[in-house]
């Protein structure tokens, strides 16, 4: 047994109001994304760093000296052998090995610059606002969400 304003009130209720009064309930919805933006700059650079290295070298060299022996019967001068007093000068060149030192740049090693992503988790906390819709009929106030 329903009564006309029963039923009327229920058709209001499932029905789409054009003349009731209404409150459009809101909240704020937390979105959370990423970008990106620079933070530092790298810059490859070659630097010539000079280091001191010794090495012990053997160098030979020739010396004269001069050897005298006296004359045996065994070792004499064939006859007709020039024992003249006017002898040319003997000259005789003398060497020595000096150290030479010379560089040469020879590849050793490759250097790449790799840029590789970390992924770090950030707990990240932000407050949000809802709305509560509060009915007060008779001076005390009923909420409710909605």
């Amino acid at each position: 047994m329903f009564d006309n304003e029963t039923a009327d009130t229920r058709d209001r209720a499932t029905a789409p109001s054009q003349d009731l009064p209404e409150i459009i309930r809101s909240e704020e919805v937390l979105h959370v994304s990423t970008r990106t933006v620079p933070v530092n700059r790298v810059t490859m650079k070659k630097v010539i760093v000079t280091e001191t290295q010794t090495f012990t070298v053997q160098v030979r060299r020739e010396e004269v000296r001069l050897i005298t022996e006296p004359l045996t019967e065994e070792s004499a001068l064939p006859p007709g052998t020039d024992t003249s007093v006017d002898v040319p000068d003997i000259t005789m060149v003398l060497h020595e090995e000096s150290v030479v030192i010379s560089t040469e740049v020879v590849p050793v090693e490759r250097v790449r610059l790799v840029r590789h992503r970390v992924v770090d988790s950030e707990t990240v906390t932000a407050d949000v606002r809802t709305e509560k819709i509060a009915l007060d009929t008779t001076g005390s106030a009923t909420h409710r969400d909605v």
